[in-house]
């Protein structure tokens, strides 16, 4: 799972996308543990 999130958010920086905020990354991880956890 966290595999999972650390190469989709590598993918993200290396398409160019700015991630500018940490709270919005935490937020991407909070929000992907809930649908793990509501599965």
């Amino acid at each position: 799972m966290v595999l999972k999130y650390a190469n989709s958010l590598k993918k993200r920086i290396e398409s160019g996308e700015k991630i500018s905020d940490l709270q919005e990354i935490m937020n991407d991880w909070t929000a992907m543990k809930s649908f793990e956890f509501n599965k």
